[in-house]
C-alpha cells in the first residue's frame, strides 16, 4: 500500500486454509461478518453474497480506523497515488466513488440500451430507454425513482472510502434497508449506494476513472517506459486501481502497448 499509516484486512467469506496462510503476511487481519438484516431465505444464502450487503457497515468492523477504503477482490491497487488520492478526498467527510464514465467507455450512460417497436407511434416507433440504473431502481424502489435515475451515471462500489466517522455509512445503510428485497438475488450494495447518491442522501466526492477503471468497458494499455497500465489515449496517464468487472476477468486477460502492438503483459498484474 506504500503508506506505514494503513492496513489490509480482509472479509472472510469462506477462505480455506491454504488460502488464509498464503495471505497471512500480507494483511493484519480476516474479518468474519454476519447478515446485518434478515431477508427471504437468509439462512441458505450463499456466503459470498455477503461482500453485496456488509460495505455500508464496515464501520462497525474497524472502529480503529480513521479511513475505510474499500476495494472489490477483483481490483488491484497499481500505483501509490491510489491510496494516497483517496485518503485526501475522504477529508471532504463525503463518500469518495467513481462514476462509471469516461471518454474511453464506449457505453458512457449507464449501460443504456434502446428497443424499437414498429408500432404508428412517434414517427412509427415508439422508443423505450432502458438502462442498468433504471432497471435495478424500478425493482428495489419503484418506478417512479427508477425514471428519475434514468440516463443517470452509475456509481460503482467496487471501490469507495469515507471517514469512518462520517454520516455517509449509516445514510447507505438505511437506503439498503428500504430496498425490496424478494430473494438473495437482490442483494447489491450498489443499488442502494446509487438511490442514496440520486435522491441527495449521500454526499459524495467523485474522482476520476484512473481510481476505479473497469476494464469490462474498456482494457487500459501498456506504458513500457513507465512500466504501467494506462489510458489507451494520450497522454496515457497511468491508472492507479484497476478493477477487473464482469466479463473481462474471464476473456482475454492480455493488452497491447500505447502503440497498439501485442504484448505479454496481464491486465491482472500479475507479469509487470
Amino acid at each position: 500500500l506504500y503508506r506505514e499509516d494503513t492496513s489490509i484486512r480482509v472479509i472472510d467469506l469462506g477462505l480455506t486454509q491454504e488460502q488464509k496462510a498464503a495471505l497471512k503476511d500480507k494483511v493484519e487481519s480476516f474479518i468474519e461478518v454476519d447478515w446485518p438484516f434478515a431477508f427471504p431465505n437468509v439462512k441458505t444464502a450463499p456466503l459470498y453474497k455477503k461482500a453485496f450487503v456488509i460495505p455500508p457497515y464496515l464501520p462497525e468492523y474497524c472502529p480503529d480506523a480513521d479511513v475505510l477504503i474499500w476495494i472489490d477482490a477483483d481490483a488491484w491497487v497499481q500505483t501509490p497515488e491510489a491510496i494516497n488520492g483517496l485518503i485526501k478526498a475522504a477529508q471532504s467527510n463525503k463518500m469518495v466513488v467513481c462514476p462509471e464514465l469516461h471518454h474511453l467507455y464506449p457505453n458512457a450512460i449507464s449501460r443504456a440500451r434502446v428497443k424499437v417497436w414498429n408500432i404508428p407511434l412517434l414517427r412509427g416507433k415508439p422508443r423505450v430507454v432502458r438502462t442498468w440504473l433504471r432497471t435495478v431502481m424500478r425493482r428495489r424502489y419503484g418506478e417512479k425513482v427508477a425514471s428519475q435515475t434514468l440516463l443517470k451515471p452509475v456509481y460503482n462500489s467496487g471501490v469507495l472510502a469515507a471517514n469512518r466517522t462520517s454520516p455517509v455509512w449509516a445514510e447507505w445503510a438505511k437506503c439498503y434497508l428500504e430496498a425490496k428485497i424478494k430473494n438473495v438475488n437482490d442483494l447489491c450494495d450498489q443499488s442502494p449506494l446509487n438511490y442514496g447518491i440520486h435522491t441527495g442522501r449521500i454526499a459524495i466526492h467523485p474522482m476520476s476513472a484512473q481510481y476505479n477503471w473497469i476494464c469490462d468497458f474498456e482494457k487500459p494499455v501498456w506504458r513500457a517506459d513507465t512500466k504501467q497500465l494506462v489510458e489507451p489515449a494520450y497522454p496515457h496517464r497511468p491508472v492507479h486501481i484497476v478493477h477487473l468487472l464482469g466479463q473481462s476477468k474471464n476473456g482475454d486477460l492480455s493488452t497491447v502497448d500505447i502503440d497498439g502492438n501485442t504484448t505479454e503483459i496481464s491486465i491482472l498484474g500479475n507479469n509487470l
